[in-house]
């Protein structure tokens, strides 16, 4: 990596572990594009609940309650991009859930995309020094995510949730992003 012309890292807490190999990079945000909405929404969702990606005991824990509560939803950790598409399409709300407690940052990528497609996010408390949850608009500790989830669904607040989500994350454009970090490398 000591090689290349620029290191751009899109995960802030890397940047410090770079510094200890005495390599720069620089930090690049995410944000709005039109060309990345991939979502078409399915106005008749039959799912209250998605979430995609590594289905851990913790997160399986989680899912199991909204479960045995009578949330109808899916969890799974892979699949490809058009069928996790449709089913964040089918679903109300999209689930973000630490895998596991040792992984405290937010994972950007998912809040990335799923504010950028409008979907409505309910997010597990993370490290965020970036920004992120904010599009998430709802955050829950641990201990109360399965109630504000059911909060969420019971008041019909998702859709409201999904709009508030994608205007914030339209406030940061992606060109606006790149060009900062683009600037910043070629300075140095």
């Amino acid at each position: 990596m000591q090689s290349g012309e620029a290191i751009w890292e899109v995960i802030a807490p890397n940047i410090d572990e770079y510094k200890k190999l005495n390599t720069d990079a620089s930090y690049i945000h995410f944000g709005y594009h039109p060309r990345l909405e991939e979502i078409h929404h399915n106005p008749n969702k039959d799912l209250d609940f998605y979430l995609f990606g590594m289905l851990s005991d913790r997160r399986k824990n989680i899912i199991n309650e909204l479960h045995r509560r009578g949330y109808r939803g899916i969890a799974d950790h892979s699949c490809p991009h058009f069928l996790r598409n449709d089913r964040i399409a089918r679903a109300k709300v999209q689930l973000n859930i630490r895998q596991e407690d040792i992984y405290s940052h937010v994972p950007c990528f998912r809040i990335f995309y799923l504010a950028n497609n409008k979907c409505a996010i309910l997010s597990e408390q993370e490290v965020d020094p970036t920004g992120y949850l904010d599009c998430a608009k709802t955050v829950s500790s641990t201990e109360n995510y399965v109630d504000v989830f059911e909060q969420l669904i019971q008041e019909n607040r998702y859709k409201q949730l999904a709009e508030e989500s994608f205007e914030l994350f339209k406030q940061t454009p992606m060109t606006e992003c790149v060009e900062k970090v683009l600037d910043e490398t070629l300075v140095k």
